[in-house]
């Protein structure tokens, strides 16, 4: 890539929110956010192609995982007398102190792994009802980018999480569980910690091998993806949290030849760059 077409293509990091434009047109503006893949000789067609890879990676590996997971877990509980407490039905900090309790971390060790894909919002009957809904179909056919699920017999409101936010913490959690800790910090999480920017993290010094996803807005939710010393934005709307990850992937595989950190993203390890096609 030309130093003058990442320049035209990439942004000064300046804080700010998309706009409630719908994502159904595309504005000049995001016209331009789709140019970073011309320059990288990614059209269309194999944009789409890559899209329907990730999201069928995210259902199977993540999302229908999970949702496994919570009916072992709810049934191990009710076999070892913990029928008041089920995934779903109590608050994080009951499945936590339920987690510590020896037979609990003894014959059911899973639920202390499961709690940190938990702690994206406080509110764990909308969660895990959500999750078991985006878990249907395969592709994530009811992802809703700016919204999400019905809540009791309600529409969604923003006192509740949107599925970009929950995707992507699951995501995130899941490669924090994969992923090596550096050995010079062995307490910051592998992925969390070093690859993704919340909004209320501190927004690290840019350098030459500066490689991560940042979460730019909630509410309209929005992320962009910084490579180097710049920072490329990607299409507002539906697609943005896709569109993101994926571009990730493609700088993971071209700047560290597949690996994120010591751990290879291709067959010999986690098996993810087969979604760009690699």
């Amino acid at each position: 890539m030309s130093s003058a077409s990442t320049q035209n293509s990439a942004t000064k990091l300046t804080s700010g929110s998309p706009s409630s434009q719908d994502d159904k047109t595309l504005s000049p503006s995001q016209l331009g956010a789709l140019e970073v893949w011309t320059r990288i000789n990614v059209d269309s067609v194999a944009l789409t192609q890559w899209n329907k890879n990730l999201r069928t990676w995210l259902s199977q590996t993540i999302i229908e995982r999970l949702v496994g997971e919570f009916d072992l877990i709810n049934e191990s509980l009710d076999k070892h007398g913990l029928s008041d407490i089920k995934i779903g039905r109590v608050g994080l900090e009951r499945l936590r102190k339920t987690a510590q309790m020896v037979p609990v971390s003894q014959y059911i060790p899973s639920l202390g792994t499961l709690l940190p894909f938990l702690e994206v919002t406080t509110n764990q009957e909308y969660l895990v009802k959500r999750i078991r809904e985006l878990a249907k179909g395969g592709c994530m056919s009811e992802f809703k980018w700016n919204g999400g699920g019905s809540y009791n017999e309600k529409p969604w409101n923003e006192s509740l999480p949107t599925d970009c936010k929950i995707v992507m913490h699951l995501l995130a959690t899941y490669l924090d569980t994969q992923l090596m800790p550096l050995p010079n910090m062995p307490d910051t999480k592998a992925f969390s910690g070093h690859y993704y920017i919340k909004m209320t993290d501190t927004m690290p010094q840019l350098k030459p091998n500066s490689l991560f996803i940042q979460e730019v807005s909630e509410k309209l939710p929005h992320y962009r993806v910084v490579v180097g010393e710049k920072v490329y934005e990607m299409v507002k709307g539906y697609n943005n949290l896709f569109h993101s990850i994926l571009f990730f992937l493609y700088h993971v595989n071209k700047m560290e030849q597949g690996m994120l950190g010591r751990v290879n993203l291709g067959r010999a390890g986690l098996n993810m760059l087969w979604i760009i096609d690699q």
